[in-house]
């Protein structure tokens, strides 16, 4: 099954495109307002896709001074064009949220060895189910440290991919992404979500999202059936202007 990105990463695909060509003069992106016109879209899904530009530096957003591009935006370095399908959490359209609470750090030795915590200690943890046009392809394991997630609201879990929300209120920002793609095989969760056989081989995709003294604040496990799921990723070379 072939699966169609989301309008808002269409959309930030296009101005990603247009900033790294020049295509806007001065330092500012058009109101927000003139962009849900050209693109036809709701104030939610143009928020969502710059955000996603937002989220690789490449705009800055500040309330009553609009929309600006960023000296690094002009830099002339390469950088990958897709940057949310690559490393990001996905949008709350595209997953259900399946469980959300404190769960030991015993239960998920992989996570726990990745924050650097012991076996005593708590993890906050998101099960998600991916989906594309209402039919799922992968299966998301999302931890955080709890101390992150505590002045959270409740009613904001799900309405936005967790990176963000531990980002804006954990008061921490992450600086750099790593990915591990493998292969393994399905496990019980995994097959009974995904309508699969337990062993049936599934993708793996681990990203961990690091703060700026190297400290892991975010761990996701994805597991995708190959058949499903599809990645691009389209690096850009960002010319100066």
């Amino acid at each position: 099954m072939s699966r169609l990105p989301p309008l808002h990463l269409k959309i930030s695909d296009e101005l990603r495109r247009r900033i790294s060509q020049g295509f806007y003069d001065g330092e500012d992106l058009p109101p927000e307002i003139q962009l849900m016109q050209e693109f036809q879209c709701s104030r939610h899904t143009m928020r969502s896709a710059l955000q996603h530009l937002v989220s690789e530096g490449l705009i800055e957003r500040r309330a009553g001074s609009g929309t600006r591009i960023t000296d690094r935006a002009r830099g002339g370095i390469w950088a990958v064009g897709v940057l949310g399908n690559l490393i990001g959490e996905f949008q709350p359209e595209d997953y259900l949220t399946l469980v959300a609470r404190i769960v030991p750090a015993s239960d998920h030795e992989e996570a726990a060895l990745v924050f650097g915590i012991p076996p005593e200690s708590q993890l906050f943890y998101i099960m998600r189910l991916l989906l594309a046009q209402g039919v799922p392809y992968a299966l998301a394991d999302v931890f955080t440290r709890p101390n992150l997630t505590r002045n959270i609201p409740q009613e904001a879990i799900g309405t936005e991919p967790l990176i963000q929300l531990v980002e804006k209120y954990g008061r921490v920002r992450s600086v750099r992404v790593r990915q591990v793609a493998t292969a393994a095989a399905a496990g019980p969760t995994a097959a009974r979500q995904l309508g699969m056989a337990v062993g049936d081989p599934v993708l793996i995709l681990k990203r961990t999202y690091f703060d700026a003294r190297d400290h892991a604040i975010l761990h996701t496990s994805v597991s995708a059936r190959p058949d499903r799921y599809c990645q691009e990723v389209d690096f850009l070379h960002e010319s100066p202007a």
